[in-house]
């Protein structure tokens, strides 16, 4: 969906989502300020054999 289209991307942001508190990842549709994407952060995953961390996101909605 976000191929070829101008879109805003704005990560580790605290606030509120639908009454939920937290740090959110959102794309939003450069043209319309649409939301296309929210993900809500939930902590630090461990790497692949216990080796580095990388984000966990919980998915709240995808826009079709």
């Amino acid at each position: 969906k976000l191929n070829n289209e101008f879109v805003w991307i704005i990560s580790n942001v605290e606030g509120s989502y639908k009454g939920n508190k937290g740090i959110y990842l959102l794309c939003l549709d450069g043209n319309t300020g649409k939301e296309l994407l929210v993900k809500k952060y939930l902590g630090k995953k461990s790497g692949k054999n216990g080796i580095g961390t990388y984000p966990n996101y919980e998915t709240i909605l995808i826009s079709k």
